[in-house]
């Protein structure tokens, strides 16, 4: 009877302990899941930010060569389109950066406003009727250190989600490989266990016999 009760309670100490440790593998693998999501959406983002502010710097550059003022207006909205799209990567770039990486976010956003309000001032004179002569390298002297720094404050931006991102990967494969000695043991508890109760039955028969033997011999 007590080998039966401690056969069970064996069995339902396993039971729980792989229950516990299949439930964190899972919770594991969700945030592991969640962080690869993430990160690519992330790359993603900044990616089609970056092709935006190049094509809006390249249709002021072509507003600036001339052409019709209807062909300039043209060009304007769809620079005001990217402009617009671009907008809604920065919010949504804003839901998934995690709280630390919302410093280089916001100091971005400071870049392109600053950017922005330079490039609306020449849009606004490229839309006269006439383009003045020379405009073009004007425009390309006095636009292009914004545009410069705002380009290079969306590198600044995905080295930090790099690295942040590899920061949180490093984390979760600590974690596992620290996991990985636990799985093991599990994996051959089954066999420990029975390994332990034989050695225990053993000693116990074997001090059986000793004791059965030495009645034996007392009694001869």
């Amino acid at each position: 009877m007590r080998r039966k009760i401690l056969v069970i309670v064996i069995l339902i100490a396993l039971g729980f302990g792989s229950l516990s440790l299949y439930v964190h593998i899972l919770r594991l693998d969700s945030k592991y899941t969640e962080l690869v999501h993430a990160g690519t959406e992330q790359m993603r983002i900044i990616q089609h930010l970056t092709a935006g502010s190049n094509k809006g710097y390249i249709l002021l550059m072509r507003m600036a060569e001339g052409g019709d003022i209807e062909f300039r207006t043209r060009l304007n909205r769809e620079r005001e389109q990217v402009v617009n799209n671009n907008n809604h990567l920065l919010d949504s770039l804003l839901l998934l950066v995690p709280a630390e990486g919302h410093d280089e976010l916001n100091q971005l956003k400071l870049i392109r406003k600053v950017y922005r309000e330079r490039s609306d001032q020449w849009a606004q004179q490229l839309l006269e009727p006439q383009v003045q002569p020379g405009v073009l390298a004007r425009l390309d002297e006095d636009l292009y250190p914004y545009f410069s720094e705002y380009q290079n404050g969306i590198q600044v931006l995905l080295t930090d989600r790099h690295t942040g991102i590899a920061s949180v990967n490093a984390g979760y494969t600590a974690m596992a490989r620290n996991q990985g000695g636990w799985m093991l043991a599990f994996a051959f508890s089954p066999i420990i266990i029975v390994g332990i109760i034989l050695g225990v039955m053993s000693l116990v028969l074997l001090l059986v016999y000793k004791f059965i033997l030495h009645r034996t011999e007392e009694q001869a």
